[in-house]
């Protein structure tokens, strides 16, 4: 058996002496001798099992991800953003070597009517655009423009010496006239201007005036269908209350359908001329072609004019003539005309029959006759420019 203590082997029975206390210094040696006499004991040893090795056990790692696509190229770098003139550069902004400003940036451009110009038949400086251009430089139109101006001028001075008779209806209807008349002398002028400026400066030509003139024709083509109207209600009204008169209303009415009919297709035509030299201009509207008809009306209205001077520079003389031999101009004559009429036969005729008046009537019937002369030449001459255009070698 062994101590349990310090491990020394002991007998049957046998106590082991580290378990008693030490002696003191009186005591016997034996017990000290006998100690040291004693082998030394091996040491016990604490035997542990041995311990498994620990395993360092890791979770499972996910699969990997698929291959991400090759980022794209980076984009280059904006250009930095010029201030508007007026603003000053943002501070600390440094202005590229060499860099200058577009001239006119950052002020509004100036309007450009023609910046959206199409042009049919080839732009400015095209063979096409020189002829059209050359017939709108013509004198033609600048003639047209002077005579028409100095005929307005002489109607507000027809109607301002006649105002006594007829009193304001005539100046208002004069002066109403004259201001259609003269939006179509402003059209007349701005097309030779602006035909005369494509030649020195190479800007193309505005069809304002061209514009004017047809939205101008368009205002009477209204007016006209108005009065038409008017004229339809009357002799309707004229037929129902005078059935006894039925047929001559009628034979009247039937003459005023055929006028006030060919009076819309007249305006309907020159609407459609006026379009198509705008189309050639600028591509504006549809492709069109100046209308034969509006130069046979005017071609017949001038017949009809010149035979009215004749007719009326006859009666004007012949009335004279009857007036001085019978003395119907006597003023004793007026007293009658006054008392139940309450119109001045002598200022009456003297406005009407006088030199003065036949003499100025001649003379705005003259003129009148030359403008239309000079508007048939200008439709003839547009009318074989733009056939040479259109089914030439122009384009």
């Amino acid at each position: 058996m062994f101590c349990t203590n310090c491990g020394r082997p002991l007998k049957d029975g046998e106590i082991c002496t580290c378990t008693q206390q030490v002696s003191g210094p009186g005591e016997s040696s034996e017990n000290t001798v006998s100690e040291a006499v004693q082998p030394a004991q091996p040491a016990p040893v604490d035997v542990q099992p041995a311990q498994p090795a620990p395993v360092d056990v890791q979770p499972a790692q996910p699969a990997p991800a698929p291959a991400q696509p090759a980022p794209a190229p980076a984009q280059p770098a904006p250009a930095p953003v010029q201030p508007v003139q007026g603003y000053g550069q943002p501070q600390g902004y440094a202005q590229p070597q060499g860099y200058a400003q577009p001239q006119g940036y950052g002020e509004a451009a100036p309007y450009n009517p023609t910046a959206y110009y199409t042009f049919p038949y080839g732009g400015p400086g095209s063979p096409a655009y020189n002829r059209l251009a050359t017939f709108l430089a013509s004198p033609l139109l600048l003639v047209y423009g002077i005579l028409s101006s100095l005929a307005v001028f002489l109607s507000i001075v027809e109607a301002a010496t006649t105002s006594s008779f007829g009193g304001m209806g005539i100046v208002v209807g004069a002066f109403f006239s004259a201001c259609l008349s003269a939006l179509l002398i402003v059209a007349a002028f701005y097309t030779y201007a602006s035909a005369k400026k494509y030649f020195k400066t190479g800007q193309p030509i505005r069809t304002a005036g061209i514009s004017i003139a047809s939205g101008l024709c368009t205002a009477y083509f209204v007016l006209s269908i108005v009065i038409s109207a008017f004229i339809l209600i009357l002799f309707m009204f004229l037929f129902i209350s005078t059935r006894r008169e039925a047929e001559m209303v009628l034979i009247a009415f039937i003459p005023s359908a055929i006028a006030i009919t060919l009076l819309l297709i007249y305006y309907i035509s020159l609407i459609r001329s006026f379009k198509s030299v705008r189309y050639m201009l600028s591509g504006f509207g549809k492709r069109g072609k100046v209308s034969l008809f509006p130069i046979v009306m005017m071609i017949i209205g001038l017949v009809f004019s010149v035979l009215g001077l004749i007719l009326y520079t006859f009666f004007v003389q012949s009335f004279r003539y009857i007036a001085e031999s019978t003395g119907i101009l006597d003023r004793s004559l007026n007293r009658d005309f006054n008392r139940y009429l309450g119109i001045d036969l002598y200022e009456l005729l003297e406005e009407l029959f006088s030199g003065s008046a036949l003499t100025f009537g001649i003379i705005t019937s003259l003129l009148s006759i030359v403008i239309t002369v000079i508007t048939v030449v200008i439709l003839i001459k547009a009318r074989r420019v733009q056939a040479e255009i259109q089914y030439s070698n122009y384009r």
